[in-house]
């Protein structure tokens, strides 16, 4: 008796191992395979290569689990008939299948399924070793079982990174500024170049046949470092790129003749559908800060920089500047002063006005009034009274707004 018992026991035992490890293999993200590894923890190294071809060790476990029911149940009912003869054989075999059901199957794959991780560390070096000693059996088998296995690579979509990045952010294992650095990751790609570059009315350039010396208030009042510098009087016909260092050590040397020209360094030209992450690794591989951004018929559109890339990974980068040119400025009750790149969502807020938050400010203005208006000139545009007060000929800079009182309503 002690015998059979002892026979049901291992039967159920072996057969409960390759249950859980075939789960435990299965259900562990290749994710966590690689920071165990990384990690060094024990069996990462082996469990790496299992999850990497899960081909053989799968057909280990098979193998291992076929012999155990089968001779397993051979043996035991070899015993159960010695014992309690052909009577009672039915009814022990009925008992030892929901034996194997419940403590062979359910039981050990819900504890492979829920501790996979921690399990399949466990199992992947003896089933490597298996494979070893196997491997006559196991290339006949693929010999034999070809013809029907088509194995994918193991990949990982972008749609299973941001699950895991939020169930990480829920968990408290990454910190909700790393999600949305992920986030922000795979958005790079669907952003453009002419989505994220500065209009050709809003660039500070120079003229190529300009002098340091003629040049030099205005570089004085820029607040880039890196300017464009155009020939034959029009700022889409740019030349090249000339660092303001590069003219404030000309003014210091007293060279103020040099032309602005022989100091300008090759410029780079993008065009408005490269999306952000190529124009990233081209501001790499260039090592440019600065591109000039041109359609499909080469019409210059504004310029792009490396900032602006780098904006749409980690947010808004202001310096000094960008606070006092892009901020909305109250100068009292009912009147403030924007920027032509300012959002119209600002200025809603500072004076209480119900404009279409999407755009900026100088656009608004432009669609309308359905023209570019002079420096200097008033108009009222539905719930504003605007002036003017800085424009060039390509665009508006800043404009000075007003709440205009509501109409009277006639008594």
């Amino acid at each position: 008796m002690l015998l059979l018992l002892a026979a049901v026991l291992t039967l159920l035992i072996l057969s409960a191992i390759s249950s859980g490890s075939e789960v435990a293999l299965f259900a562990v993200p290749y994710s966590q395979v690689l920071s165990a590894h990384e990690a060094g923890r024990r069996g990462g190294r082996a469990l790496k290569r299992v999850k990497e071809n899960m081909a053989r060790p799968i057909m280990v476990i098979v193998i291992w689990n076929n012999v155990a029911n089968i001779v397993g149940s051979i043996a035991v009912g070899a015993l159960a008939t010695r014992h309690f003869g052909d009577a009672y054989l039915g009814a022990f075999s009925a008992a030892l299948t929901l034996a194997v059901i419940i403590f062979a199957e359910i039981i050990p794959k819900t504890i492979g399924e829920k501790y996979a991780l921690r399990l399949a560390l466990a199992v992947a070096p003896p089933v490597l070793l298996l494979s070893r000693a196997l491997l006559p059996l196991i290339v006949l088998i693929e010999l034999l079982a070809r013809p029907f296995l088509r194995s994918a690579p193991l990949t990982t979509s972008e749609e299973e990174i941001r699950a895991l990045t939020r169930l990480g952010g829920q968990a408290g294992v990454i910190e909700q500024d790393e999600q949305e650095l992920i986030h922000r990751v795979f958005q790079l790609n669907d952003v453009t170049a002419g989505a994220i570059l500065t209009p050709l009315a809003m660039v500070d350039a120079l003229p190529a046949e300009a002098t340091v010396g003629e040049v030099r208030e205005q570089v004085l009042n820029f607040n880039h470092t890196r300017l464009p510098i155009f020939e034959g009087g029009r700022i889409d016909r740019v030349t090249g790129i000339v660092n303001v260092r590069a003219v404030l050590r000309a003014l210091a040397e007293d060279r103020g003749d040099l032309p602005v020209s022989d100091l300008a360094e090759a410029v780079s030209f993008v065009v408005d559908a490269m999306p952000a992450d190529d124009l990233l690794r081209h501001f790499q591989k260039r090592r440019h800060h600065l591109a000039v951004v041109v359609n499909g018929v080469s019409t210059v559109l504004g310029v792009v920089t490396l900032e602006d890339v780098l904006e749409e990974l980690v947010g808004e980068i202001d310096d000094e500047t960008d606070v006092e040119s892009l901020r909305v400025q109250e100068l009292r009750p009912g009147v403030v002063r924007a920027h032509a790149l300012s959002d119209v969502r600002e200025v809603n807020q500072a004076l209480g006005t119900s404009l279409p938050e999407e755009g900026r400010v100088g656009e608004y203005i432009v669609e309308a009034l359905g023209r570019l208006p002079r420096q200097g000139e008033r108009f009222d545009l539905g719930e504003l009274s605007c002036l003017i007060e800085e424009a060039t000929p390509r665009g508006i800079r800043s404009v000075q707004l007003t709440r205009r009182p509501p109409p009277l309503s006639d008594p």
